[in-house]
């Protein structure tokens, strides 16, 4: 169990009731004796508030383990609105534990992009459908369709599920790669053990790479995305009573 002696509050600029959010905590961890910091190397977590697309934005910047406060829809944030005050509560009187999440590595054209959480995304950027030759492991797919999508296990039950994926437990070792709208159903959803390098080009059309919804990168025909799971995972913040995930 870690002892949470201090910590690193932000909050989503877009969301101006975040930043209310975000100044409610740091006074109740002032008033538990908790510091809050600016500064990650002095902190024991970092609590992020506005939702998921916030954690998948700033995890890019920290290595400290993250506490998320989003709404009632979010999935990778631990806690909302109605109970944040409770299990932060709890994590104050009791510590936490950390649930060690896979990332994927992205390279386009050899230079490195950000890491994901949830997905890599090789789509068409002007609503016509691009060719696509993708190679898993060795195997290569030829075909068209509006992208594709790489995804995680914490990402599995987003866009991925959406075009047909299997939803993985957090910790599988294991990918799912998923065609978006495929044309004539040409390639269908593939789980895959998470050693497998992937690449995708696009033989036509204008595409790009979107890395966990939030950074996006174009991408000319032919130039190689290549995907696979990172040697840095990214850590959140488990609560003392929740069962580890499989």
């Amino acid at each position: 169990m870690i002892r949470l002696t201090g910590a690193v509050v932000r909050s989503n600029p877009r969301k101006p009731k975040s930043a209310a959010t975000a100044r409610q905590v740091a006074e109740t961890l002032l008033e538990r004796g908790v510091e809050v910091h600016a500064r990650a190397a002095e902190a024991d977590m970092l609590i992020l508030v506005g939702g998921d697309g916030t954690i998948l934005f700033d995890k890019q910047e920290t290595s400290l383990p993250i506490f998320g406060i989003g709404g009632k829809h979010s999935k990778i944030c631990q806690a909302n609105e109605a109970d944040w005050r409770e299990k932060l509560a709890e994590i104050m009187e009791k510590g936490f534990l950390l649930d060690e999440r896979a990332t994927l590595s992205c390279r386009i054209g050899g230079r490195e992009a950000e890491r994901a959480l949830n997905d890599v995304v090789v789509r068409s950027r002007d609503y016509h459908m691009v060719g696509l030759q993708l190679e898993i492991g060795g195997r290569a797919f030829r075909f068209r369709a509006d992208g594709v999508v790489i995804s995680t296990p914490t990402g599995s039950s987003a866009y991925s599920y959406a075009c047909g994926g299997k939803i993985l437990a957090p910790h599988a070792r294991k990918l799912v790669v998923a065609g978006i709208a495929p044309h004539m159903r040409a390639f269908k959803p593939m789980v895959v053990p998470d050693s497998s390098k992937i690449s995708v080009k696009t033989e036509s059309g204008a595409a790009q790479v979107v890395v966990d919804g939030q950074f996006a990168h174009a991408l000319a025909p032919g130039r190689e995305v290549a995907v696979s799971r990172s040697r840095r995972g990214l850590a959140l913040v488990r609560l003392p009573h929740q069962n580890p995930a499989v």
